[in-house]
């Protein structure tokens, strides 16, 4: 709440402060004020308070006003999230609410294919620092060769999503374009290693090591990364990328549990086995579905809007994938009114949860 200075007496011309409680018998708030070096917690009349967030502010010539902080309505994402924590994230949402609506509107639209070219092509570079999927890191002498059920659950509940995504008509066309030679090549140079599992996996590795350890490293790198894959009473197979995280004299060995679905067609995010894990396809996939409906709007071909409304509409989805989408969260531009906010890093002695 916006704790104006001039009405309760104090120096400077506002700042926003918490109100850490109310007493009804009073009719007083307690002000945590941000500059408890001067002002310790105190009381203040409900009324002058009022008269205080009731001021005009010389800068907007608007009211003070409040902020109302509140936990989110809706669960955070199982397999996507976006990020703001980097600089580029900005440039990023523009690109998706401004420019991506005007080239819809050219007349050289013929057919699906084309409109996701002119949109996927023209992306940003580094466009995997805003759309990420989520992995869990867990120390290896935790949980040795065994998985827990509720790493299992978790595990599933991802793979569940990721193969619902690419169960959708959207991604066989994300899926294609990527596939494609001249595709492929302008997509690489922006994509950087984000589909490469084993550089994935050393980046976490090192990240949550610094979690779990509660500080930073410097000079952290990550060494003997392997791949493999354990399967337990006939489930299916779980896909675990071990590491050892070298920090000066001391190291650590950590393991990524990585969601998979079964490949079903060859593109740029292939590997070596049956299994396909979350690649730059799907993440798109997933980031066109959460886009505001009114971004395809300015599409002139009716048949070809038709088309697209059909291909990028959530109504049709399983809700599992319906409830991802929209916790990306929908719509984008919200982005534009957003303070810059950090991620929640939850951890647990076994295992934290990070964002790739």
């Amino acid at each position: 709440m916006l704790d104006c200075c001039e009405p309760l007496e104090k120096t400077g011309t506002g700042h926003f402060s918490p109100i850490g409680g109310y007493h009804a018998g009073r009719d007083m708030a307690l002000i945590l004020d941000v500059a408890r070096f001067k002002y310790p917690p105190h009381w203040v009349p409900l009324s002058l308070l009022w008269e205080a967030m009731n001021a005009i502010d010389v800068t907007t010539g608007h009211h003070r006003g409040f902020i109302l902080l509140s936990r989110p309505r809706t669960e955070p994402g199982l397999l996507y999230t976006l990020s703001c924590k980097q600089e580029s994230w900005s440039g990023f949402a523009k690109y998706l609410i401004d420019e991506v609506p005007v080239l819809l509107k050219s007349d050289d639209l013929e057919d699906i294919d084309k409109l996701l070219q002119v949109v996927l092509v023209s992306l940003p570079s580094h466009f995997g620092d805003f759309i990420k999927w989520i992995a869990e890191v867990r120390r290896q002498e935790d949980g040795g060769e065994n998985i827990s059920q509720e790493e299992k659950g978790r595990l599933a509940m991802k793979e569940e999503v990721l193969q619902q995504v690419r169960d959708t008509g959207l991604f066989k066309h994300v899926a294609t374009l990527l596939s494609s030679a001249t595709s492929c090549r302008s997509m690489a140079a922006k994509r950087q290693g984000d589909d490469d599992l084993s550089d994935i996996a050393a980046k976490l590795c090192c990240q949550g090591a610094e979690i779990l350890a509660g500080k930073s490293f410097e000079g952290c790198c990550c060494m003997e990364t392997c791949i493999r894959c354990l399967k337990e009473n006939g489930d299916n197979s779980i896909t675990v990328v071990s590491a050892t995280v070298v920090n000066g004299g001391s190291q650590q060995g950590l393991e990524v549990l990585v969601p998979s679905s079964e490949k079903k067609q060859k593109s740029c995010d292939c590997c070596s086995s049956n299994l396909m894990f979350p690649a730059s396809s799907d993440v798109l996939t997933a980031l066109l579905l959460a886009l505001p409906p009114e971004t395809w709007s300015g599409i002139k071909e009716d048949e070809l809007l038709k088309q697209v409304v059909t291909l990028v509409s959530i109504e049709s989805l399983p809700v599992l994938l319906q409830e991802e989408v929209t916790n990306l969260p929908s719509p984008l531009a919200t982005l534009f009114i957003w303070l810059p906010s950090f991620h929640l890093l939850i951890c647990s002695r076994l295992c934290c949860y990070l964002v790739i």
